[in-house]
């Protein structure tokens, strides 16, 4: 079973920081991206049946995941609307 509370508090521990530095609607769609991208490292249930390797609970589930889809995602989006 999914923990989907600790996906969640997670994802809104993460983008604490940003909440604390921007104001208004840019923090609240912020925090709001998170909580929607919250349950995303449990993709690996789906992948898991594609490639042997992938494990629940794997590499998805690490700090290093998390920052490097961050710095991808973070680029991506200055790239964009820059």
């Amino acid at each position: 079973m999914v923990d989907v509370m600790g996906h969640f508090a997670m994802a809104a521990l993460w983008a604490l920081p940003a909440w604390y530095r921007w104001h208004g609607r840019v923090a609240l769609a912020f925090v709001g991206f998170a909580l929607a991208t919250a349950m995303l490292p449990d993709v690996d249930l789906l992948l898991r049946h594609y490639h042997p390797a992938i494990q629940h609970h794997g590499v998805m589930h690490t700090v290093l995941f998390v920052t490097a889809i961050a710095i991808v995602a973070g680029t991506l989006a200055a790239h964009t609307l820059a």
